[in-house]
């Protein structure tokens, strides 16, 4: 008996060590084929960007269509975007749009409004509708996406709608700001509050604390322009070291008006980094960039004489 008992534990320690580990692809490949939508969905996201498995987007979309029709509405979203771009299938946009319209409508996903409303306001497969374009974003805020709510209050700038309120497009981007900490909404607002726009009281404080805000989540015109905004102290206390750091941020995010003005505030301190800064914002394709690059170039050699 003990000889026996000795043979299967044998067996089972080989077999153990000849069989291979399941990877997390491995994994989500018998979750899916078990039912499970989302593991579908995230499986299909490994073959459409080579992570993990072969690029592959034709089964990507396989994947994404498995994960829809077991009730993934992330999956719906990628098989539309997939049917929207062309990407690994042939382009449907009206397939694409019957995919979104469901996902916004029965599952409230705000991602999938967002890419209705910008269907509608290129006219991308679509009537060209403004104000359609506008209802979409508005769901799609509703549903707690950042970047409907910008969309919508754009849309609210515009004029998309006749009806449309600015106290209410001041609201998504106070809402996309504060409550979703997107960075572009607080840079919008900051905007508003700066130029008196959208029926806001004008104020360069407020406009100050909405570019802190903005900067500090990373957009960069928001850096841009708080270190304007402190260079002169304007809203803010002024600190050209401070001035400094931020157009150094946004100059280094692209910002090309970030480079010149980072440049026009180093040229009588540092003329090496005033004329790095000069020559990224020329790179990024800014003419003025480019002409004091040229003239600090011309101060650096009369320097080098």
């Amino acid at each position: 008996m003990d000889g026996v008992g000795f043979t299967t534990m044998s067996w089972m320690l080989l077999f153990s060590a000849l069989a291979a580990p399941l990877n997390e692809r491995d994994v989500q490949k018998q979750s899916c084929e078990n039912g499970e939508a989302k593991e579908c969905t995230a499986l299909g996201l490994r073959y459409l960007h080579g992570n993990g498995a072969p690029l592959d987007p034709h089964f990507a979309i396989e994947l994404f269509r498995k994960g829809c029709e077991h009730g993934d509405e992330v999956g719906c979203v990628y098989e539309a975007d997939a049917f929207r771009n062309g990407d690994g299938v042939v382009r449907d946009t009206e397939r694409a749009v019957k995919l979104y319209t469901n996902a916004c409508t029965r599952e409230g996903l705000g991602r999938a409004c967002r890419a209705l409303g910008d269907l509608y306001i290129l006219g991308d497969g679509v009537p060209r509708e403004a104000g359609t374009s506008m209802l979409w974003y508005e769901q799609g805020c509703d549903n707690d996406d950042a970047e409907s709510c910008v969309g919508a209050a754009l849309g609210v700038e515009r004029g998309d709608l006749t009806s449309a309120d600015p106290a209410k497009g001041r609201a998504m981007l106070v809402k996309a700001c504060q409550e979703l900490k997107y960075a572009r909404g607080c840079t919008l607002l900051g905007r508003r509050y700066l130029d008196g726009l959208d029926g806001a009281e004008r104020s360069v404080d407020m406009a100050g604390i909405m570019f802190s805000v903005g900067c500090e989540h990373g957009d960069p015109e928001s850096c841009r322009r708080l270190g304007m905004m402190t260079m002169k102290g304007k809203g803010v206390p002024r600190d050209f070291d401070a001035a400094r750091l931020y157009l150094t941020d946004a100059c280094g995010w692209n910002d090309y008006e970030g480079c010149r003005a980072l440049s026009d505030l180093l040229k009588k301190t540092d003329l090496e980094k005033a004329h790095a800064a000069a020559k990224r914002g020329c790179e990024l394709g800014d003419d003025p960039s480019c002409t004091r690059q040229k003239s600090i170039e011309w101060k650096l050699q009369l320097r080098a004489q």
